[in-house]
């Protein structure tokens, strides 16, 4: 009885939103007439999708075999080379404009500053067994050419105190990634050590 006054408040809703002419065609009236069975329909529809596990599954493979970049989240999935080309150039851009804000902040205030582009699993030139199911998106391969697109730009602008440290465990024989940016203990180790290679160099520290 609750699901029937349900589905009763939900059409009256609907219909009242729609503005029907007093001559109505036959199409809106064929349309008004099922419009109830549509709504049982879908309201159906939703709870199994949210309630059975298998039709979720079997929903999922279908519609993913037919739209593959809906099973990404980020909108760059659907995007062209030529679209990926010029958002990596425009990230580069983006950092290049906050950079030069900081180069002013750095001389009013009297202080050094070194930036670092840090590592990420898409642009490894090897993924090892306990790292390849730790995110979807790294089936993504628009994601992935994003991230080497931007690598070869940010190599090309030649940034000023910029360092470019993505192949810090590059040469790692363990798992390093918790997910495509994120390591465990040992990966942010091996990061730092290169870090402060660059650090004493750049400051002639002493150790």
């Amino acid at each position: 009885m609750l699901a029937a006054f349900f589905l009763f408040e939900r059409f009256k809703e609907d219909v009242c939103q729609e503005v029907i002419p007093v001559e109505a065609s036959a199409t809106t009236r064929e349309k008004l007439k099922t419009r109830p069975l549509r709504l049982l329909w879908k309201d159906v529809r939703e709870w199994f999708r949210e309630n059975c596990y298998l039709y979720h599954k079997v929903y999922a493979a279908i519609y993913f075999h037919y739209y593959p970049e809906a099973r990404y989240r980020e909108v760059a999935a659907g995007y062209t080379s030529r679209q990926l080309e010029d958002l990596a150039a425009g990230t580069v851009g983006y950092y290049a404009r906050s950079l030069d804000l900081l180069d002013h902040l750095s001389r009013a205030y009297n202080f050094k500053y070194l930036c670092f582009w840090q590592p990420a699993l898409f642009t490894e030139p090897k993924v090892l067994p306990g790292e390849t199911k730790i995110d979807v998106r790294l089936g993504d391969r628009k994601f992935t050419e994003l991230y080497r697109l931007t690598n070869d730009c940010l190599a090309k602008a030649r940034l000023p105190r910029v360092y470019n440290v993505a192949d810090a465990v590059s040469q790692r024989n363990r798992p390093c990634y918790l997910d495509l940016v994120h390591m465990t203990e040992e990966g942010y180790g091996q990061v730092a050590a290169r870090l402060y290679q660059v650090l004493r160099q750049e400051f002639a520290w002493r150790d």
